[in-house]
């Protein structure tokens, strides 16, 4: 077992806890014979916010994306921080269409939330790019489904950030 299963900026769990539970709750789908999805998250502009503001304002963005995230996660699902800016969110029992609905939500309210706080931080509001997967449709093992969500969330990044991009 992971002995520090959390990512210590931002509490969520890190992405060694990913590597070493997604595979059983793929697994876990598999022989339920439930749909899964991967939800990666990728925080628009944290570089610019940390050359233009400094890492404390970008790691102060960096928790801000956390706290929605975690905020909307059941407890049969896991949230990762997977990299400096990245977030991968496994919902256990989501088929495509429940994921878009968590995806765009969390869009909304990482936008919103950050829009609203006061004191206002200098690279408010915070927009999030999210590409979706969704198992079996989208792929049966982990690399495929994570590399179907990434090329999906590089085509968010690519239409210009703050949005979700899924299968249809």
């Amino acid at each position: 077992h992971t002995l520090m299963p959390r990512d210590a900026l931002t509490g969520l769990y890190n992405r060694g806890y990913f590597d070493e539970m997604a595979p059983r709750q793929l697994a876990h789908a598999d022989r339920a014979r439930h749909q899964m999805s991967l939800v990666l998250v990728d925080i628009d502009r944290l570089k610019i916010a940390n050359d233009r503001f400094g890492h404390e304002a970008g790691d102060d963005l960096v928790r801000a994306v956390a706290a929605e995230i975690h905020q909307m996660v059941r407890t049969s699902d896991t949230a990762c921080r997977y990299g400096g800016d990245e977030f991968v969110v496994v919902l256990t029992t989501a088929d495509e269409s429940a994921a878009r609905i968590f995806a765009e939500r969390l869009a909304h309210n990482v936008q919103a939330a950050t829009a609203a706080a006061e004191p206002r931080a200098p690279w408010a509001p915070a927009t999030v790019s999210i590409g979706l997967a969704t198992y079996p449709a989208d792929g049966t093992t982990l690399r495929d489904l994570l590399r179907k969500a990434d090329g999906r969330l590089y085509e968010s990044k690519r239409r210009g950030g703050g949005q979700v991009t899924g299968a249809n």
